[in-house]
């Protein structure tokens, strides 16, 4: 669906519609799924650090030779994906959010990237919100050029989407480099948009939009860094907390059909396995987030 932005789709969400789990697991798979979150996932964990840090530095290592073609590809959504898994590393004496300075164009609203749009971020503020998780500071000049990301972000306010599942990536960013509810509206496909109207569409498109790519976890951590940080967006946060509790279960899920296929491959028969398959297969919409789940 579509979602279009007007008033009367703004609406307050009962304290029912608060938890959001969007699956619905057969009464002998729940049951199962209930004893393996009691029993398994409640064993103490124990972080193996020197573990953890021979995995990330061959994760480095495997993508130390594929940098400078993800860079030189001059495609801003390669870019961003490589500062948010890589980090805001040093390349070539610059920082890789530095190259985010190539894809500025001005306009009547002044230098600003090109949102929805192939020369600049295909999903609104993606680019901005990968440098954020990456730690790049908002007020730093990229490289020699005289824009940061929060002149950037006030910039680049004009989006070619009017779809509320999209927002995602934009409230992170808002909340992380200019989180001002006054601040400069949005305009989503023309139509203007006030920053205090955000949580309201954004939290419909978390409950009715489809599982695309990866908009629903997007919104989920908008949603929760709007929340937390934006002042007067606080009556939301209860919203946050269903949606992340719900994002929890879902990885939970995950977790027992690996450990359900895992089990399988070592000659434990796993029926669950099957009827998973059957419930997802029952779900082969847009709407389902399993829809490659599990791999045939």
């Amino acid at each position: 669906m579509k979602e279009e932005v007007n008033e009367g789709q703004m609406r307050s969400f009962k304290p029912a519609e608060i938890y959001w789990w969007p699956l619905a697991l057969d009464e002998h798979v729940d049951l199962k799924f209930a004893d393996f979150r009691g029993t398994t996932l409640s064993d103490e964990v124990t972080l193996r650090r020197s573990l953890l840090e021979r995995t990330v530095d061959l994760l480095a290592q495997a993508m130390r030779p594929h940098i400078f073609e993800i860079v030189e590809r001059d495609g801003l959504p390669h870019l961003a994906h490589a500062i948010v898994g890589w980090g805001d590393a040093t390349f070539c004496g610059f920082q890789l959010s530095d190259h985010i300075a190539a894809f500025v164009t001005r306009g009547p609203t002044g230098p600003h990237i090109p949102q929805c749009d192939p020369e600049g971020d295909f999903h609104p503020w993606q680019s901005f919100a990968y440098a954020a998780m990456a730690g790049t500071e908002g007020n730093r000049m990229l490289g020699r050029s005289p824009h940061s990301l929060i002149s950037l972000t006030r910039n680049s306010r004009h989006l070619q989407t009017s779809e509320g599942r999209e927002l995602g990536h934009l409230l992170f960013a808002l909340a992380e480099f200019d989180p001002d509810p006054d601040g400069p509206p949005l305009f989503m496909e023309g139509q203007r948009l006030e920053l205090r109207q955000l949580p309201e569409l954004a939290i419909h498109a978390h409950h009715f939009a489809t599982f695309e790519v990866c908009r629903k976890f997007h919104l989920t951590e908008g949603i929760c860094a709007a929340v937390a940080r934006i002042p007067g967006f606080e009556p939301y946060r209860p919203h946050a907390q269903g949606f992340l509790d719900g994002q929890m279960t879902v990885l939970e899920l995950f977790a027992f059909l690996m450990n359900s296929i895992r089990q399988s491959r070592g000659g434990v028969t796993h029926g669950v396995i099957n009827e998973l398959r059957q419930i997802l297969d029952r779900s082969q919409s847009r709407e389902s987030p399993f829809l490659r789940w599990p791999p045939h």
